[in-house]
């Protein structure tokens, strides 16, 4: 270190009182690129050399742009030591920061080779998500570091359904059957499955399989959205759309124990029917419907009948019924301009049907088949998803954006309407999340966009909704609940 320092003495200037000045601090300051601790191995032997080398030829190169002449008097040698210190602590803070960056970039090997989470500074995580999601797989943020990761803990694998099938949608179904003599209705719920090739299966909570292969009538068109719904008159119904934007309409219903008994059904057989009742073309609701596309469906009861709501790629709302198995427009509003135009729906009990686009949402009313508020906005990043938040306040709409922050929206300011940002989920995933509401949380699956090159694994998030009403601040967080990798 002191040939080193003497080295870089004369380069800088060749007074010997420079020069004895420049050695005296270089030894008091202990430059870590000048005579670095010495390494255990050869690679951070040869990554010390280098650093040496690199702080050398910069000093030089910053001497020589200078263009410094030999100091005349002790009060411009002084001038120039002063110089030449700011400049070489500056380096030293610029090579600190590059052997925190090689320590980070070691870490993050070890995580891949171990395939093992680590822990990294909210700054550091979000700079280096710029360069991909792949830090979401390799890293927690410190701040905001789950409380619990044991999947063993929160999941218990009870069987897989249809594993030789292709499956492409699936939804929870509450149907109510009648009781004998018109007793009050039982409530099941079953799972409803629709397959690459439309066929229709419907398994009970616990796998056992209801119906299967059931063929919907698309005519070898592919089935992309489904939506059920129970209505008092017509009992559980099922709607599925397809590619070519054909609907059909399907009640349902499940023999009770009841029913197989009186019947002498073995234990064995198909338990569950479905009938079909009703079709209709959405790209009747638009004169101009050529390359019109279903981007959301929902059924809702109104007036004691069903009624079929559609959205479409144009923007548009279209809202359908059904007489005599044929569907009838009641009637369309064009609501948003946005670019693929509805994006879903939000059904609730206690307030009307909230539709959403990449920018806005809104309530509409069956009743005036229009909005009934101007829309809310005001984000930047689209909207992947959104639902309400069911067992705290019908008033609180969460929206999962493309860019993986997730707010919160307040749409009540006491008796009066509004569009509040009541708050914001910390950012977890660069990836947008599909979410679902659950009493006291909020669960949500981070979503592989469709030009990804890389497969993001499948992962169950868990979010304390009391820990986010209490607020965030500097220190770490509790809303994290639990992280979850269920891919095997």
């Amino acid at each position: 270190s002191v040939s080193a320092c003497l080295v870089l003495s004369a380069r800088v200037s060749p007074s010997p009182a420079c020069a004895g000045a420049l050695v005296a601090y270089c030894m008091a300051t202990r430059l870590p690129i000048i005579g670095a601790q010495r390494r255990r191995d050869a690679r951070r032997r040869r990554t010390a050399r280098w650093s040496l080398s690199w702080v050398l030829l910069s000093v030089a190169a910053v001497v020589d742009a200078a263009d410094l002449a030999s100091c005349q008097g002790e009060a411009a040698c002084d001038a120039r030591l002063r110089e030449v210190r700011e400049r070489l602590d500056t380096i030293a803070v610029e090579i600190r920061g590059r052997r925190e960056t090689l320590s980070t970039l070691e870490r993050l090997r070890n995580s891949v080779l171990q395939d093992k989470r680590i822990e990294l500074p909210s700054v550091q995580r979000r700079h280096l998500e710029l360069g991909g999601s792949l830090i979401d797989e390799l890293s927690y943020d410190e701040r905001h570091r789950p409380i619990s990761t044991n999947v063993t803990r929160h999941f218990e694998h009870r069987r897989t359904v249809l594993p030789e099938a292709e499956v492409r949608l699936h939804s929870f179904a509450s149907l109510r059957n009648p009781g004998e003599g018109g007793d009050a209705f039982l409530v099941n719920t079953v799972l409803v499955i629709t397959t690459a090739a439309s066929e229709l299966f419907v398994h009970s909570v616990d796998g056992e399989q209801l119906l299967a292969g059931f063929d919907l009538g698309h005519d070898g068109a592919v089935v992309q959205h489904i939506a059920t719904a129970v209505v008092a008159k017509e009992g559980p119904i099922l709607l599925t759309a397809d590619d070519t934007g054909h609907i059909r309409t399907h009640t349902m219903r499940v023999k009770t124990s009841v029913d197989l008994w009186t019947l002498g059904f073995p234990h064995s057989a198909e338990t569950a029917i479905a009938n079909f009742t009703c079709a209709f073309d959405a790209s009747s609701a638009d004169p101009s419907g050529e390359g019109l596309q279903i981007t959301a469906v929902e059924v809702l009861e109104w007036a004691s009948q069903a009624h079929y709501v559609i959205g479409d790629s144009r923007g548009g709302v279209s809202v359908f019924v059904c007489a005599g198995g044929r569907g009838y427009l009641k009637g369309r509003v064009r609501i948003t301009e946005d670019a693929g135009g509805i994006r879903g729906f939000i059904k609730s009990l206690l307030t009307p049907l909230v539709v959403y686009s990449a920018n806005s949402f809104g309530h509409f009313s069956l009743a005036l088949c229009d909005l009934e508020y101007p829309m809310c906005n005001g984000w930047t990043s689209p909207i992947a998803h959104a639902v309400m938040d069911m067992g705290y306040s019908t008033s609180r709409v969460f929206l999962a954006l493309e860019s993986g922050d997730v707010l919160v929206i307040n749409t009540a300011r006491g008796q009066s309407k509004a569009c509040d940002l009541a708050a914001k989920f910390p950012h977890i995933s660069t990836l947008p999340f599909r979410l679902h509401p659950f009493p006291g949380y909020m669960l949500g699956m981070p979503m592989s966009r469709d030009d990804a090159e890389h497969h993001h694994p499948a992962e169950l998030l868990a979010f304390s909704l009391l820990a986010l009403d209490t607020g965030l601040g500097v220190a770490p967080t509790r809303v994290v609940f639990a992280q979850a990798v269920l891919d095997p």
